[in-house]
């Protein structure tokens, strides 16, 4: 059993399993040194590991996530109730029901055998997932009462991280669920800066900032990703951000609707859409304030986003007074 680390770059090369444990009898006396790897440079580290699989069922990825949660090499798995197993609170990816049927279907022409998932031990003699959600659903979904797993020993840090890492190596991924990933990890305080999370995902700095657009979207917005994960990517995520910043928020919100739709077909058109619509002139619309005698002593002129009020003897503090006064009640 890999030892738990104290640091984030330990507990990257625990969490991979990746150095030095190919060849059996070797023993590391010195932890390595220098900058730490990303997350593909350690997969490919791990390459040589004898992972416990019987069948690749949902292909390669499957062993590469063995890998990114930290399988050691030799590792035999133990046949655990599925009942035992819950659902990691740690995670964000959307569930594929394409997949997992397809999965279901590998099974059924294996006899049952697959990958083993990975768990760590929780409370009152239960699992908790780790890696190998959609060959747990499969299995639950067909009728079976155990699976094959790999038990690690985890606390709670490292198995938000290791569920992480396992993520990363889905090509399905999209930058939505790798926003909320990022999101997960900050708001436990695991991650504490984009440099870490630059490392432990394999991702630079810039892409980890572009994740976080997600987060300076409209409620609207988020909500419509959250039906449709892939409907927006991290860099036009960042644009309508920015956008909505600028004070476009009802643009932004209606061209994704569009999107979502289907009224617009491509990300790159409800970008076009947007910015066509924020660049036409705004409509003005104007109107005088008389006295009781019917005398013009006011005008006010509304245009796009500003009110202006001019006037001759106007009683300034008493239209301050009225302003402050009924302004909050215009909000929609």
């Amino acid at each position: 059993m890999a030892k738990k680390s104290t640091d984030d770059a330990d507990f990257i090369r625990d969490l991979t399993a990746a150095r030095g444990n190919a060849n059996a009898g070797m023993v590391m006396t010195k932890p390595p040194t220098g900058r730490s790897k990303t997350l593909d440079e350690l997969l490919q580290d791990a390459g040589a590991l004898d992972l416990p699989v019987a069948v690749a069922d949902d292909g390669d990825q499957a062993a590469e996530a063995s890998r990114a949660v930290g399988v050691e090499a030799g590792q035999e798995p133990q046949t655990i109730a599925i009942d035992l197993i819950q659902r990691s609170p740690y995670q964000v990816r959307h569930i594929d029901e394409v997949a997992i049927e397809d999965l279901m279907e590998s099974i059924q022409d294996t006899n049952g055998l697959i990958t083993p998932i990975v768990v760590r031990k929780v409370q009152d003699g239960r699992y908790e997932l780790i890696a190998g959600h959609t060959r747990l659903e499969a299995c639950r979904l067909l009728g079976h009462t155990s699976i094959p797993a790999i038990v690690r020993d985890m606390d709670d840090a490292q198995a938000a991280k290791a569920l992480a890492a396992d993520n990363m190596t889905r090509k399905d991924l999209t930058d939505f669920e790798i926003f909320k990933q990022l999101n997960v990890l900050f708001a436990n305080h695991y991650l504490r800066s984009n440099a870490e999370a630059s490392r432990l995902l394999g991702k630079t700095r810039q892409d980890i900032i572009r994740y976080q657009s997600f987060g300076r979207l409209p409620a609207d917005v988020i909500e419509l990703l959250e039906r449709d994960p892939g409907l927006l990517g991290a860099n036009l995520a960042k644009e309508l951000a920015d956008m909505t910043a600028d004070g476009f928020e009802t643009l932004v919100v209606e061209g994704c609707r569009r999107l979502f739709d289907g009224n617009i077909r491509t990300q790159g058109a409800v970008l076009t859409w947007i910015r066509q619509r924020s660049a036409e002139k705004p409509e003005k619309s104007e109107f005088r304030v008389v006295d009781s005698n019917g005398k013009s002593f006011a005008r006010v002129a509304i245009s796009g986003r500003s009110v202006r009020i001019s006037g001759n003897g106007l009683d300034l503090e008493a239209v301050e007074a009225l302003l402050r006064e009924g302004l909050p009640k215009c909000r929609r």
